[in-house]
């Protein structure tokens, strides 16, 4: 059975994302395993639901499959797939609708029937993050400095050299993907993948931009801020969506950071034995 993230930060499903992270700051203070009374398992399922119900995207996924998808309910199975000409692909586009960039990397289908045609994800980056004891209260905004592929500034993730124009692909004829029929026991299958010309754009350069040789993209440093939210864990991971490698698609992957609690000083400053005492007051 699916799990009720909503339950778990007892909140309604129409909560807004204000209501979402109180409900969040007041059960991570609650749970955190380094307090007295704290749950290391409820905590990791609370820290489960924010993930999940603070990201739009995530929110609006499990909002319409979350506790019905593993169940595979209103899928019929493999019955009736046995005849000719049946795309398997589009049926599960079909049910994966909204899926597709959560579960899968160069365009592939969760089930390796190839890719219904959409771009391949860039790669996602992993790294990690030392905060001190008193950020794991608070919160903390940071601010790091990648150098990755990113779309290309010169020609914009087109390829095409500026002022020049695109033609249609030959090899796909536009559509961005190949279709390929493949012979089972189960009958013939069209399988579908993304166009290797193209690479899912439908369109070729005429002239290639000069600065990434028609990749559309090109290596550079990028600063990225992000919030590491309160209450989050020692070893612990955060996503941030799109903030990984673009690919020649343009599509980037995500970006992990794995947190680092830096362990308690023996001496604390002045204003740290402040803070703490301000969260004591509060009850935190």
């Amino acid at each position: 059975m699916a799990k009720d993230y909503y339950n778990m930060l007892g909140i309604e499903r129409g909560a807004t994302k204000d209501d979402i992270k109180k409900a969040y700051r007041k059960l991570a203070h609650q749970y955190h395993p380094d307090k007295n009374g704290g749950d290391d398992a409820k905590f990791k399922e609370i820290n489960e639901a924010y993930q999940t119900l603070s990201d739009d995207n995530k929110r609006a996924q499990y909002d319409q499959f979350g506790q019905s998808f593993g169940d595979g309910q209103g899928f019929g199975g493999f019955e009736g797939f046995a005849g000719g000409g049946v795309n398997i692909n589009d049926i599960f586009e079909q049910f994966f609708a909204g899926q597709q960039k959560t579960h899968t990397r160069g365009g592939a289908s969760p089930f390796g029937f190839g890719g219904f045609g959409a771009e391949a994800r860039g790669a996602d980056i992993y790294i990690d993050k030392e905060i001190t004891p008193t950020d794991t209260f608070t919160g903390v905004e940071t601010t790091i400095s990648l150098r990755k592929f990113v779309v290309c500034e010169r020609c914009a993730g087109s390829r095409a050299e500026p002022g020049t124009k695109l033609k249609e692909c030959k090899t796909c004829k536009g559509e961005g993907r190949v279709h390929k029929v493949a012979q089972t026991i189960l009958g013939s299958f069209t399988q579908v993948s993304q166009c290797p010309e193209c690479r899912g754009v439908g369109k070729t350069a005429q002239m290639r931009c000069k600065e990434c040789s028609g990749a559309g993209r090109s290596q550079k440093s990028e600063d990225i801020t992000f919030t590491i939210p309160a209450g989050i864990a020692n070893g612990e991971s955060i996503r941030i969506a799109g903030k990984g490698e673009v690919s020649e698609s343009g599509e980037a992957g995500d970006l992990y950071v794995r947190v680092h609690v830096k362990p308690i000083p023996k001496s604390l400053s002045k204003k740290q034995k402040e803070l703490i005492e301000e969260l004591k007051k509060e009850g935190l």
